[in-house]
């Protein structure tokens, strides 16, 4: 049943909740560090201004000792009012903050050492941060907005799929993990990563990869055959098995899923059910060009039915110079042999005057005759040979597309395997 396979399915795969985000991680930590020492500054320049109001305007010209005496002045004047002693508690609680979250220290440390050593440690990070946060208030120099990145998601896939080709895996490596860093809930980015990791041969990181892709959606078709087709390439035909069997729950009307289990139980020389999976795959196959042959000849019979009487005329001109006899090409004894018993429309004419047609007869043979070579040109165009239609070139085709060519070598092999047998 369905329903068993899902659940399968889910004890192979099992979801995973997501890991949500911190909000009082270190980046905010660090952020109320710098917001407190922009509070603190804005302080402790309203308390200069109200001790040297006079020197305000002319602050610029001042002698550097005049500028040492107001400094010591102006401490003075923070430690009698408690104003010192207030900053330093205002900040006291964005640095233990820091300590916690971005060191991850929450116990007492045993060994003096290391606690002078983390002291140090601490006091130069915060040194650095205040002067961060200074520039950013007294100079206001505000960062531009980063631009938006150059490239998208598709262009960074063209990149790795140019990198595969010149054979350069790790660069093709970095654009696919650039693709999973800026989107990393979409399957297909998972996907297109595991069959790369298929192509370099990683499997496991492969089966990794199809996993991440199911768990996003366990209903997506390449997602269950790619699971499989990696279990059965890692030497595990049982969970491959419950792969396959699903993507046909999945999608029982998709010719692609039902052909590569045809081709799983024939690697697992289950014969009976080898035969099902592929007759199966043929009927859903065959109903499909039928579907898109009868949509392309409606497409194309809106399309030409405008041009039809002019299509008509050209072609009854056409088709009465290739009856017309020509005499300038000599004719062999050979040939004249095997035109003893010509056809109608080449036979020759008995009397040398023409015959005479009535107008009403004629137009009707020739549009018969339209209809009938339009017919065969249609039928020719859309009846491409059964090899290129058939259902082990699609599926021949969605292995190479995934790096999966190993599991066409297992059914050849099986076949080879079987073809001696019967010999010997």
């Amino acid at each position: 049943m369905a329903e068993e396979m899902a659940l399968r399915v889910k004890e192979l795969v099992p979801s995973r909740p997501q890991i949500g985000r911190r909000t009082a991680g270190a980046e905010k930590a660090v952020a109320d560090y710098h917001s407190q020492v922009t509070s603190i500054t804005s302080a402790i320049l309203d308390e200069y201004c109200q001790l040297f109001e006079q020197q305000e305007s002319s602050a610029i010209d001042v002698d550097p000792q005049v500028l040492e005496e107001q400094k010591c002045q102006l401490n003075y004047e923070l430690n009698c009012s408690g104003k010192y002693f207030a900053f330093k508690e205002q900040l006291k609680h964005s640095v233990v903050k820091i300590v916690r979250e971005k060191y991850l220290k929450t116990t007492a440390f045993e060994d003096r050492d290391q606690l002078q050593t983390f002291l140090s440690e601490l006091y130069i990070y915060l040194v650095d941060q205040m002067h961060i946060a200074l520039n950013k208030t007294l100079f206001d120099d505000r960062e531009e907005a980063a631009p938006p990145p150059m490239t998208d998601t598709e262009l960074l896939l063209r990149f790795a799929k140019e990198a595969e080709t010149m054979e350069d895996y790790n660069l093709a490596e970095m654009y696919y993990q650039e693709r999973l860093a800026r989107e990393r809930q979409r399957c297909d980015h998972w996907l297109d990563y595991g069959c790369f990791k298929l192509l370099v041969g990683d499997y496991i990181k492969a089966q990794e990869c199809f996993h991440e892709a199911l768990v996003l959606n366990r209903e997506h078709l390449h997602s269950l055959l790619l699971c499989g087709i990696v279990a059965l390439i890692m030497d595990n035909p049982e969970d491959a098995e419950v792969f396959f069997e699903d993507a046909t729950c999945v999608a029982p009307t998709s010719a692609l899923a039902w052909t590569v289990l045809g081709l799983f139980y024939e690697i697992q020389g289950n014969d009976i059910r080898m035969e099902m999976a592929f007759s199966e795959a043929g009927k859903l196959h065959q109903v499909a060009l039928t579907v898109d042959r009868a949509r392309e000849r409606a497409e194309s019979g809106v399309l030409s039915g405008g041009k039809t009487t002019g299509a008509g005329g050209s072609e009854n001109a056409s088709k009465a110079g290739m009856a017309a006899p020509d005499d300038s090409v000599p004719t062999t004894p050979r040939a004249q042999s095997r035109s003893e018993v010509p056809s109608r429309s080449n036979r020759p004419p008995r009397e040398k005057t023409p015959r005479t047609v009535p107008k009403s007869a004629s137009s009707v043979v020739s549009k018969s005759k339209a209809g009938s070579d339009r017919r065969a040109d249609a039928s020719a165009d859309h009846n491409p040979s059964p090899a290129a239609t058939s259902i082990y070139m699609e599926a021949a085709k969605f292995l190479a597309q995934v790096n999966a060519t190993q599991v066409c070598m297992m059914g050849s092999s099986y076949r080879l395997q079987i073809s001696n047998a019967s010999h010997s």
